[in-house]
């Protein structure tokens, strides 16, 4: 196993020839958001496709709609870089805010009775 360090965050392992070049990982370096500590491992094996791999449905939607190869950790910076997928998502991210805070109202009210005895 072979391995690289990319920026400050990264950390790169392969194994067989080193095919780096038919990815774009320089771009890894520059996407961590600032205060981001620990650095993340990626294992690949260089070989290249050898005919080009159509995008999956998932992988089509994620570019049309998140435009951004990664999901920042905190929600704030999230809700900032991806506004647009909000905005795109709207309906879908209201519904699912309204099913986890009912989630939490009903685990917050268990744990009340429970505290009660």
């Amino acid at each position: 196993i072979h391995h690289a360090f990319l920026g400050d965050h990264w950390v790169l392992e392969w194994t067989g020839e080193d095919k780096r070049h038919l990815l774009n990982l320089d771009h890894l370096a520059t996407i961590v958001p600032n205060g981001q500590e620990n650095p993340i491992g990626i294992w690949f094996d260089c070989e290249a496709p050898k005919e080009k791999i159509p995008d999956s449905p998932l992988a089509k939607a994620w570019k049309e709609i998140i435009k951004n190869p990664v999901i920042p950790w905190d929600l704030q910076e999230r809700r900032r870089v991806l506004a647009h997928a909000y905005e795109e998502l709207k309906e879908e991210v209201e519904r699912w805010e309204k099913i986890t805070a009912r989630e939490r109202d009903e685990q917050e009210k268990q744990e009340s009775q429970r505290a009660r005895g």
